[in-house]
């Protein structure tokens, strides 16, 4: 539960932000000439933002229309996850031998691991439910690299990544296009999806 609420106080406070800050972040951009489709990927594309954040400022801020904001959101969410599913073993290789970096390295790739138990049961469903359902901690960079962990085809990892994104795209955006009610919406929606394994291991 505790979970849920976190991921249902972060897309409001995502929505509040980009309302909040609609002025001058626009005025930034206009002065700056970056295109708001280029903004609206990269901020997906960054770990913990993801389309979480990515998606809310297309839709309040740069008052996209939906179609529009849910295509860049949803191309820039995937923009790591072919990086991360050919390569992340090779930047464990590399970066964990140097003194800088071998700690976060070696703490990212526990948390992928511990991730992957939870995942490998369910293989594909079991990734796709652990990308598309926006709780704090999932989304598609981390599954990838749990992808990774578990050995999974990197057909199978970028399938499965291609149907959790587009199932955590239609939650935020019900979300931000109804506020509050649409908070509470997903918080019933991601609770009942979330009890699903737990109730199947019960019975």
């Amino acid at each position: 539960m505790r979970r849920i609420f976190f991921a249902v106080l972060f897309l409001l406070i995502s929505v509040n932000l980009a309302a909040g800050f609609k002025e001058s972040v626009l005025d930034f951009f206009e002065n700056s000439n970056i295109p708001k489709e280029v903004a609206v990927m990269a901020i997906s594309a960054i770990p913990v933002f993801e389309l979480r954040l990515g998606l809310p400022i297309a839709i309040k801020l740069f008052e996209m229309d939906i179609k529009r904001a849910f295509l860049f959101s949803f191309l820039g969410n995937m923009l790591p996850v072919l990086p991360i599913l050919f390569f992340l073993k090779w930047i464990y290789s590399l970066l964990g031998k140097w003194g800088a970096t071998k700690k976060p390295v070696e703490k990212f790739k526990r948390r992928a691991e511990a991730q992957s138990k939870k995942i490998g049961k369910y293989e594909m469903l079991g990734l796709i439910l652990f990308i598309g359902i926006p709780l704090p901690g999932t989304g598609a960079w981390t599954g990838s690299a749990a992808a990774v962990a578990l050995e999974m085809g990197i057909g199978k990892a970028f399938v499965s990544n291609i149907v959790g994104v587009l199932m955590a795209g239609a939650i935020v955006t019900a979300f931000t296009l109804m506020g509050i009610k649409g908070a509470i919406a997903a918080g019933l929606i991601i609770g009942l999806v979330a009890a699903v394994p737990v109730l199947r291991q019960k019975i």
